[in-house]
């Protein structure tokens, strides 16, 4: 059995309403903590960027790539196949 390959814009054209509502969830999430690692001063002089309160490595959502964040996230289809057979 061969896997299917699909390219990046495919991926994307597949993205449901609710996928990209997680994507934008994800991003202000992502703001939220870079927002609090700039007002705490947590710059790590190694790295040379600001870490969140757990040492993670956080960037400003302006830097970020939206259609990047989206690839990655999985189809309704397949998050829900996959809880299915967990249960079993």
């Amino acid at each position: 059995m061969v896997a299917e390959v699909k390219t990046k814009e495919e991926i994307l054209q597949e993205k449901t309403y609710r996928e990209r509502r997680f994507e934008d969830y994800r991003i202000d999430k992502m703001q939220r903590e870079y927002d609090e690692a700039w007002r705490m001063s947590r710059w790590d002089k190694k790295s040379e960027c600001y870490v969140n309160h757990k040492g993670d490595l956080v960037v400003d959502s302006s830097k970020v790539v939206h259609n990047d964040v989206l690839a990655v996230i999985s189809l309704s289809g397949e998050y829900y196949s996959k809880i299915e057979a967990d249960k079993d």
